[in-house]
């Protein structure tokens, strides 16, 4: 893991096809320490797009017609294996869930622990959380803290313009370089990583959480949340 202020970029993307499911993990660095002089808005109480500010999704839809995320008419369950977690590390979860359904109005329940791994992604499981090693996980190498993304249906053929739906997802932190962050740094890193789990990539603004270094934001910034609140408007299925 780098020092503060020399953490190096690590932007890797693996789409990997798993018995029809397409998987993409965005693998996120942050630093040991990280400075809190700006703390970002709060989440609104309400879904709500600004003018200002920068994001980006993960994939659009087939028909280039808005983002592919999760169906906002279904309850999307979350589960957490808390083997090798620092203490508190649930109730952090819930309450990047919470910033995330208030900023999105997606439907995220924490349906308890669970002993899965992270490992081969199956659609109609809930989303996992877990805490893993590089050795478990190699996309955890390096300056790498945690890794996040959801699993797609292929589009049916035939039918250029259905909507495409995220089913399931995996967010994956190395656990002994979350263990070295401070309590804010690990909820900036479960609310970043939640981020591309529900669709947000990285962008290149320095004002946004989703921003792929390490700089002092720790809470979501008027792109983030205009990202999460169009991802929340996605058609249902």
């Amino acid at each position: 893991m780098g020092r503060p202020g020399r953490v190096a970029v690590v932007v890797v993307v693996v789409v990997v096809a798993v018995s029809g499911w397409l998987y993409a993990f965005a693998p996120q660095s942050l630093p040991t320490a990280l400075t809190e002089p700006f703390r970002g808005p709060e989440a609104p109480s309400s879904p709500r797009v600004y003018d200002d500010g920068s994001y980006r999704f993960a994939r659009t839809q087939p028909s280039g017609r808005g983002p592919v995320g999760y169906d906002p008419c279904r309850p999307v369950d979350v589960q957490v294996n808390l083997d090798g977690a620092p203490e508190g590390a649930l109730a952090m979860v819930r309450t990047t869930l919470s910033r995330i359904h208030r900023a999105s109005g997606l439907d995220l329940r924490l349906d308890g622990t669970t002993d899965r791994r992270p490992g081969r992604v199956l659609g109609g499981r809930p989303v996992l959380v877990a805490w893993s090693t590089p050795t478990a996980v190699p996309e955890l190498k390096g300056d790498v803290v945690g890794i996040g993304g959801s699993a797609a249906p292929a589009q049916p053929r035939g039918d250029a313009d259905a909507t495409v739906h995220y089913v399931t997802g995996q967010l994956v932190l190395d656990r002994q370089d979350f263990a070295d962050l401070g309590d804010t740094s690990r909820q900036a890193v479960l609310d970043h990583e939640m981020g591309h789990v529900v669709g947000l990539a990285h962008v290149d603004d320095r004002d946004e959480l989703m921003y792929p270094r390490a700089h002092g934001v720790t809470r979501f910034g008027h792109g983030d949340l205009t990202g999460l609140a169009l991802l929340g408007r996605v058609p249902c299925a």
